[in-house]
């Protein structure tokens, strides 16, 4: 029943996956660690280990009432998927060079221009949409230096 409910599933995979994650990224924060410096990755990675068990018991009791609609339809559309996988790709092996708040900005929007409604050759959209992004950087900044004191890479540009 839950090989059924977890593995054959879209849903159950990605609660699956969102527990097992949260798993090795909790142990991970926790494992030989500074409590001080490793404060806000702690509060993060039990935040996703929290939220993934909620959502893998959750479809578990889901699974077990009658009549049920756990069992998903369809495929993963994974020509819709990959741009953005892509981009997040990317990301990880720039940041270290670019910055994190440089870096950030571009993935943010290029994910928007890729997944937004308007045309990311309009450049009206175009300037909008880099305007947005500049205003998510700068909430990046402030929660993360300022209110957090979280140390990012800083590469560089920034």
């Amino acid at each position: 029943m839950i090989y059924k409910t977890v593995m054959r599933t879209t849903q159950g995979g990605a609660a699956f996956f969102a527990l097992l994650l949260g798993i090795i990224f909790t142990a991970s924060a926790y494992w030989n660690t500074d409590a001080e410096v490793y404060l806000f990755p702690r509060i993060a990675a039990g935040l996703m280990l929290l939220l993934g068990l909620i959502q893998f018991i959750g479809l578990l009791l889901d699974s077990r009432r009658p009549g049920s609609q756990t069992v998903a339809t369809g495929k993963i559309n994974w020509r819709a998927l990959l741009p953005g996988i892509a981009v997040g790709a990317v990301y990880v092996m720039v940041m270290e060079q670019l910055g994190f708040y440089v870096s950030s900005f571009a993935a943010f929007v290029m994910i928007v221009s890729i997944y937004g409604k308007r045309s990311a050759f309009n450049p009206r959209a175009f300037a909008r949409k880099a305007l947005i992004g500049l205003v998510f950087t700068l909430i990046l900044y402030l929660l993360f230096w300022k209110l957090l004191n979280v140390r990012t890479p800083t590469g560089l540009l920034f």
